[in-house]
């Protein structure tokens, strides 16, 4: 059994993010010890959670003393947090204890993993099923997710079990599953109000056995066998704010294999202090900047050993726990920031969908804007392919035959879809306006967008992986979302309407439904020809950054 001093308690994501600070007790063992029936034999990890230790409120203090939550987002964050806080004190008063997940290999392909809620009685279960079934119902248009949500509910002793109906049927049979030591070992081993054990199976074993492949040097003495059958399992428990701590560990079945796991863990940090000495020396920039950060963390980290059980431990002193707290912000942010790219890319290419489908219907492009008999125009080309983003139905609320600002049209401003919302809540708030957006067309000569009516594809003879569709213009360019009003590119200064001091780079969305992420560093000349569609430039695809 793994057992480690304990260390103090660290703020919820610095634990997390390090991945440190292990130690195991046996305070909890026997409270899991219910669950034993339901650990059949392709059950390969459980999760759980201590229903009675959840404060979400308490998180988000954690995540604000951090500076790990935007400012901006608190008042929000707040509410939500009190929200879903509610939700749970609601699953507590039907008498819900512990939550536990149980995950097998063909979870993944087959509907998602089992789910336990275990009570204080067996008279509660019937409580707990009745509360949990409308939650599960509004959870049916959670999109993805809702493939992996369970969609029948069963009691069997002081648990309610939720599942698909064969699983369902495999834990409420009556039967007892075969008793699996290495997992009640596993659980038995974690002191935290949150937890993941992974034990594995047999099958799983045997495909590490025999599929794992040879490591390089120096690991080569890491191999499927030693995995397969030299670790027993590895727990990792969190106890919840207000005192957060992460703990994780590894047990072998010897302590030679302990040595060996011990040993490539210290090669693999000795090995990450060399590349971020490298990159310190001859990276570009921003991992120069990021190498300059982590090195310090390097001399902090060790594996040690106690017996059968590998520990990498991290925040048992004062030294750890500061350079926790001035690294995690800069590294959240970064995270923060990929995250919200993401995001906008994903926007980007819901709207240069949109405009394909557009472009089905028409036999072209949406014009920059639509137009009256006299050439005047009217609305932006945002509202008019609001059909294709799910959108009918504020599309019909429209006069399409009056301007943007008419009487009545002024009065739908202020429903602009989120697909036009940038997702970074800085980029909102230099906005200002909630009507207004940084998704634009580049308007102007040679461009999709250069002509009273909407291009067809067959004009863009630059090719459509080469010309910008729609781009994020820098938040002082934002339009009111319904007006006719975009990016006048000047080609002679093709970044002047993206480019800003707080910002590196942009997305674009390319007419061939792409979308990238752009450094404003890149010469002018490529983005000019990017602009163009008839411009006749050849691009070297390779130099753009």
């Amino acid at each position: 059994m793994c057992t480690i001093k304990s260390t103090r308690p660290l703020a919820l994501l610095s634990a997390l993010i390090a991945a440190a600070a292990v130690h195991v007790g046996v305070s909890y063992g026997q409270e899991h010890a219910g669950i034993a029936p339901f650990i059949t034999p392709g059950v390969e990890d459980v999760a759980y959670v201590d229903l009675r230790k959840i404060d979400f409120p308490a998180i988000l203090d954690q995540l604000e003393q951090l500076k790990l939550a935007p400012a901006e987002e608190l008042a929000e964050a707040r509410k939500q947090a009190q929200t879903i806080q509610d939700l749970f004190n609601q699953l507590l008063a039907t008498g819900a204890r512990r939550a536990y997940v149980l995950l097998q290999a063909s979870d993944i392909l087959h509907g998602g993993p089992a789910w336990l809620i275990e009570t204080e009685n067996p008279e509660q279960t019937a409580a707990v099923i009745q509360w949990l079934k409308p939650q599960l119902e509004k959870l049916k248009t959670a999109g993805d997710i809702a493939a992996y949500l369970p969609t029948e509910l069963a009691a069997r002793d002081s648990f309610v079990v939720a599942a698909r109906p064969e699983r369902l049927k495999e834990f409420t049979s009556g039967s007892r599953g075969a008793a699996r030591p290495e997992a009640l070992a596993a659980l038995a081993g974690l002191d935290a109000e949150a937890g993941l054990v992974i034990f594995g199976s047999a099958d799983g074993r045997r495909v590490i056995r025999e599929m794992f492949p040879q490591m390089p040097a120096p690991f080569m003495e890491i191999d499927g066998k030693l995995l397969a059958d030299g670790v027993a399992w590895v727990a990792i428990s969190l106890k919840l704010p207000p005192q957060p701590k992460l703990s994780v560990s590894v047990e072998a079945t010897r302590p030679e294999v302990a040595a060996t796991l011990q040993q490539s863990l210290q090669k693999a940090l000795e090995l990450a202090k060399g590349y971020l000495m490298m990159e310190m020396v001859s990276g570009p920039p921003a991992h120069k900047e990021r190498a300059a950060q982590l090195l310090p963390l390097m001399p902090l980290l060790k594996a040690e050993v106690a017996g059968n059980c590998v520990s990498f431990t991290f925040g048992d002193d004062d030294e750890e726990i500061g350079f926790l707290a001035k690294l995690l912000p800069a590294l959240t942010l970064d995270v923060r920031e990929d995250f919200q790219r993401d995001r906008r890319m994903n926007q980007f290419k819901q709207i240069a969908l949109a405009m394909h489908n557009y472009l089905s219907v028409h036999k072209s492009f949406p014009p920059a804007a639509s137009r009256d008999a006299d050439g005047r125009p009217l609305l932006s080309w945002r509202v008019l392919v609001l059909p294709y983003l799910d959108q009918t139905e504020l599309y019909k609320q429209f006069h399409l035959d009056e301007p943007w600002d008419s009487e009545h049209n002024r009065q739908l401003i202020d429903q602009m879809p989120e697909v036009y919302s940038d997702p970074s809540s800085e980029v909102r708030a230099a906005v200002g306006d909630r009507s207004r957006t940084t998704y634009v067309v580049p308007v102007g000569e040679k461009t999709i967008f250069g002509g009273e009516a909407g291009m067809k594809i067959s004009q863009i003879t630059d090719g459509t992986s080469a010309t910008i569709l729609v781009a994020e213009a820098a938040p002082k360019q934002a339009v009111i979302w319904t007006k006719p009003d975009d990016w006048n590119v000047d080609l002679s200064n093709p970044l002047a309407g993206v480019k800003s001091d707080d910002r590196a780079g942009f997305v674009a969305a390319y007419a061939d439904g792409s979308a990238r992420s752009l450094s404003t560093e890149n010469a002018p000349s490529l983005i000019k020809a990017l602009l163009t569609a008839t411009g006749g430039e050849t691009i070297n695809f390779h130099e753009l950054k």
